[in-house]
């Protein structure tokens, strides 16, 4: 007499296009999606400071793409975005990479684009 039910495992799915921690390549390629695109993902200062965070947790590396990305933005200030960018990097948060890419996809942007 069986007691369980069986049940057959699913074959897992490998995509080619996986979020490595170190590779910035998929966050690199949204900002070129935003920018080619004219996408303006910080349109509200929560949105602004949140991406800030995001490519914050980068490093130093996560700057260039934070001016990037708040250039679309009409009211972008250059002085103002290396100040909340030293803010954001002196500052420990909990918000890391996926934010940013919660935010990009919220507005269309993924990541995978391109890839097979």
């Amino acid at each position: 007499l069986y007691t369980k039910v069986w049940v057959e495992p699913k074959p897992a799915y490998h995509s080619s296009c996986t979020y490595s921690g170190g590779d910035m390549e998929q966050v690199e390629r949204c900002c070129r999606i935003i920018a080619d695109r004219g996408i303006d993902i910080t349109a509200t200062y929560d949105d602004w400071f949140h991406v800030g965070a995001a490519l914050a947790s980068l490093g130093e590396r996560g700057r260039r793409l934070f001016h990037l990305v708040s250039s679309q933005n009409a009211k972008y200030k250059a002085g103002e975005t290396d100040k909340k960018f030293d803010n954001l990097l002196r500052n420990v948060s909990s918000i890391n990479i996926g934010t940013f890419f919660h935010i990009c996809s919220l507005h269309g942007i993924n990541w995978k684009e391109g890839c097979l």
